[in-house]
């Protein structure tokens, strides 16, 4: 297989920019001025194989721990990790409904109405974000779990008060 040069050369960008953007000092000021970068689908089209995508900020972090205090606390600790497997299926889907960076896909309109910047960052909440992200970047992949993720992938979750419920699309059967 023949790739372009400019593919070629746009991939490899990608990761010098995503190498630069995590080097730069995360302030109030420019966290939100880098969005992750995603370069994994062309870099697998390049022949390249990287995670180099699958890199996240300590605002991410508080922002998913956050979220989880909003729509998970009080579930079992596997039912939180799915709540932030939801969120990185989201940024690895290549449907383009989502944004392909994790504060992206957590403050989209009309999606997760359980994060606030009010909310507390609670260190159990976050010691769950961080030991997904940890998995997640280093190539890990999202969990079933029966009967709350019964099947891959899971885009979706309602809750009934006790128990998340995850499915790939918007109704639930």
């Amino acid at each position: 297989m023949i790739f372009s040069h400019k593919k070629i050369a746009r991939v490899l960008a990608g990761i010098a920019m995503l190498g630069i953007a995590l080097a730069m000092p995360l302030t109030a000021s420019n966290s939100e001025s880098y969005p992750l970068l995603r370069v994994e689908k062309e870099a697998k089209e390049a022949g390249l194989s990287c995670f180099a995508y699958r890199q996240y900020t300590e605002l991410e972090i508080d922002m998913m721990a956050q979220m989880v205090w909003g729509e998970a606390r009080g579930t079992t600790r596997d039912e939180q990790k799915l709540v932030v497997w939801v969120v990185l299926q989201r940024v690895m889907s290549d449907c383009g409904r989502w944004p392909d960076y994790i504060a992206g896909v957590i403050t989209q309109n009309m999606q997760f109405h359980g994060f606030r910047p009010s909310f507390p960052i609670e260190q159990d909440l976050r010691d769950v974000v961080v030991g997904v992200l940890e998995y997640w970047s280093e190539g890990g992949e999202p969990k079933i779990l029966y009967p709350y993720a019964p099947s891959l992938p899971y885009f979706f979750f309602r809750g009934d008060g006790t128990n998340n419920w995850f499915r790939e699309d918007w109704k639930m059967r």
